[in-house]
């Protein structure tokens, strides 16, 4: 975990928000949801943090992903086609989704015990349920479209 100095009032901080799938042993997926601590709202989320100065946004969400859950990509990261702006605790903030795909049966996570108490693989639709905030499940929305067209296309080629 990096120390971060907040940024200047006028800035607007970058944040990632990745998305992790894994296979569960039946062949769904489950997506990484992530308890925050009680002095942070104890909420369910993706993994989410902020961009250092320098770093690209691909990489440093990536980074993020690592170091709060110890999980690799089996692919490369990529981005889900939403953001966001809102109110943070340090001012103005916009947010880019990312996902990708660790191993497959939902393995062990490594938590960073300073910014989370608890995880959970999630299916899909419960995780749409356990979700605080809108623009998380609005994300997630969008990662279900995502893998459902991908579905769709592997389908069709096979029928071709």
């Amino acid at each position: 975990m990096s120390t971060r100095k907040p940024p200047s009032p006028s800035a607007r901080r970058e944040k990632g928000q990745v998305w992790i799938l894994s296979r569960h042993e039946n062949g769904d997926w489950r997506v990484l949801l992530l308890k925050t601590l009680p002095e942070r709202g104890a909420f369910w989320q993706p993994v989410t943090g902020s961009i250092e100065s320098g770093e690209s946004i691909h990489k440093g969400a990536l980074r993020e992903a690592i170091e709060e859950t110890g999980l690799p990509p089996l692919r490369n990261i990529e981005t889900l086609g939403y953001e966001f702006t809102f109110e943070g605790k340090w001012g103005p903030s916009h947010e880019t989704a990312f996902f990708y795909e660790t191993y497959p049966g939902c393995p062990k996570v490594t938590l960073d015990s300073s910014e989370h108490q608890g995880y959970q693989w999630a299916p899909l639709t419960e995780a749409l349920a356990l979700l605080h905030y809108e623009p998380n499940r609005q994300a997630l929305l969008q990662l279900i479209r995502l893998l459902q067209t991908a579905r769709l296309r592997r389908r069709e080629r096979t029928n071709s």
